[in-house]
């Protein structure tokens, strides 16, 4: 599907934090818990869905009658089967789980994916793209990418992008396909270097690269959103942020196989300050309910800053892989 962009971008998508959740969602509890007996099989795919804020919304929306199936895309298979079993056992849908390998720091493995899942022949009435890494230090994806920029956005870009024209053909005017990009309030820290976005010419800073990645993941949202709008395809790009929270994500903070004496502060900070994945799945399941009404917002954040929306898509025509280039 090619998506070229709008003469006059509105406001277009979404940007969801916890605090704001009510106010721009609308969605009832009959909405919630009613599953339609008049469509197809109902698939969402999130990616990092083995452990965290995945994990907890794959069980929240099975729970809830959202989806018929989930598929959990990440690249440890054992930590997959076992939350598979266990989101499973939780929600009592026995078979509604299957896990893929995907490894986002690799271009090719989420092309092997998309070929994979679409040799498969399901539909895809949601995209969760929530996997992420933060804060680590100096790495390099196996393209030769800054490690937070090419998981946290190009490996979803591309994903989302070689799944379009599927996500699209599973929504309707009734029913609009869902994607999601997890972003962070991190994004507001910074602005995208479209001349050195892997840090090769500036010195790195972990957490300037994480929020420069949570940036992309909202620009890309709403860039991609208002040429979603401008085909008048039946698909909404949302992006929301969870907050903290208490998750795998804050593994480089203080490594656990490292001791240190910050290690027992940091564990009595996580568990008394940070939210629970459980908790933070509220914002992800009203997102990704197919029978929930989004009001569709923008961010002050973004606010007349259309110029940098368009930015996120120019970057990959300067360092983005051909496949995304293709779908510009």
């Amino acid at each position: 599907m090619s998506l070229s962009r709008p003469r006059q971008l509105h406001q277009s998508a979404s940007c969801l934090h916890p605090r704001g959740l009510q106010r721009s969602i609308r969605c009832t509890r009959s909405q919630r818990l009613r599953v339609s007996s008049d469509s197809a099989e109902r698939v969402c795919i999130i990616t990092g869905g083995n452990t965290g804020i995945g994990k907890a919304s794959a069980e929240a929306l099975l729970n809830a009658g959202a989806y018929d199936k989930i598929i959990i895309a990440c690249r440890d298979m054992e930590k997959a089967e076992k939350a598979s079993r266990s989101i499973e056992s939780a929600s009592g849908r026995t078979g509604a789980v299957e896990s893929m390998y995907l490894d986002l720091s690799s271009l090719d493995s989420v092309r092997t994916f998309v070929q994979d899942f679409e040799a498969r022949d399901y539909p895809v009435h949601c995209l969760l793209n929530n996997a992420g890494v933060m804060a680590c230090p100096p790495m390099k994806t196996a393209d030769g990418f800054e490690m937070q920029f090419g998981v946290n956005h190009l490996g979803h870009f591309l994903l989302t992008l070689l799944l379009l024209d599927r996500i699209q053909s599973s929504g309707n005017s009734r029913r609009q396909a869902r994607i999601i990009n997890v972003s962070s309030s991190a994004h507001y820290m910074n602005s995208m270097d479209l001349e050195d976005p892997n840090f090769e010419k500036r010195r790195y800073n972990n957490w300037l690269a994480y929020g420069q990645s949570k940036l992309a993941n909202v620009l890309f949202t709403y860039e991609l959103n208002a040429r979603l709008n401008a085909s008048g395809a039946p698909v909404t790009a949302n992006t929301l942020m969870p907050g903290t929270v208490n998750t795998e994500l804050s593994r480089y903070l203080i490594p656990s196989s490292s001791p240190s004496p910050l290690q027992p502060l940091q564990e009595l900070f996580n568990s008394k300050v940070l939210m629970t994945p459980a908790e933070v799945r509220t914002p992800c399941l009203p997102l990704s309910h197919l029978r929930c009404t989004l009001r569709l917002t923008l961010p002050l954040c973004l606010q007349g800053n259309f110029q940098e929306m368009a930015n996120i898509w120019l970057i990959l025509t300067l360092h983005g892989p051909a496949d995304c280039l293709r779908a510009l």
